[in-house]
């Protein structure tokens, strides 16, 4: 939240308020940049998914690295403006991974997610993505964005549960949501190795990146199945 004075250090004349946070944010940043080039040229719709996943994390980050790093450059309404903004990709991701996965819950390929058959699922994850960004404006909270990325994490487990079944991949997106549940237990108890360098909130920025990892390696599996199968109908 927008702070009341000074409580970060300062590095020469440079006043920093949260530099683990800026560091870690700076971290998934580049971790989302990096991933997205590796993922450059692969073009499916299943792919496209999940790097606008990875590219909402890394807007978010971006955000967060002036929200958490240089606060006091903004009054206080530009600076829940910011805040506002760059959360608001937190839903947004989850809607986009939830359009990747979801389908599998219901036995289906993940281009069904836009299919006449699943119109109902789709608006309800447009839905909750939307009332989660209003909420985050209304409330200045980011709680409705920890109950967003909960119910995502579950929703994502379990469908990479039914999808690990007969697709490669799926047991890599599962341990990369797994981690990101576990990790988000590192929220309900504030702890820090240094209060400013390193604090809870700062693992779970680490562990985040540890999962977008996961997410790429597994996307990356499964779309080498989904190719393969697309050349046994080429040539059948």
């Amino acid at each position: 939240m927008y702070p009341d004075r000074p409580q970060g250090i300062f590095i020469g004349e440079v006043y920093l308020h949260e530099p683990g946070g800026l560091i870690t944010n700076l971290m998934i940043l580049v971790a989302s940049a990096a991933l997205l080039y590796r993922m450059r040229g692969q073009g499916t719709g299943w792919m496209v998914k999940w790097k606008l996943f990875l590219l909402c994390l890394g807007v978010a980050a971006f955000g967060g690295i002036f929200t958490h790093g240089f606060p006091l450059l903004f009054t206080e309404s530009e600076f829940y403006t910011v805040w506002w903004l760059k959360n608001s990709f937190v839903p947004l991701g989850n809607f986009f991974a939830a359009a990747a996965l979801v389908p599998y819950i219901f036995g289906r390929p993940e281009s069904a997610f836009f299919a006449p058959g699943m119109r109902r699922v789709m608006w309800f994850f447009i839905a909750k993505a939307v009332l989660v960004s209003f909420l985050l404006f209304y409330t200045r909270s980011f709680l409705p964005a920890v109950l967003d990325l909960a119910f995502t994490w579950f929703t994502a487990i379990y469908a990479a549960q039914m999808m690990r079944k007969s697709i490669p991949g799926g047991g890599a997106l599962l341990t990369a949501f797994a981690v990101a549940v576990l990790s988000g237990l590192m929220y309900l108890k504030p702890w820090h190795i240094d209060a400013h360098w390193f604090t809870n909130s700062d693992a779970v920025h680490v562990a985040v990146i540890f999962s977008m990892w996961l997410v790429y390696k597994g996307a990356s599996r499964a779309q080498l199945h989904f190719n393969r199968l697309a050349a046994e109908d080429i040539r059948s």
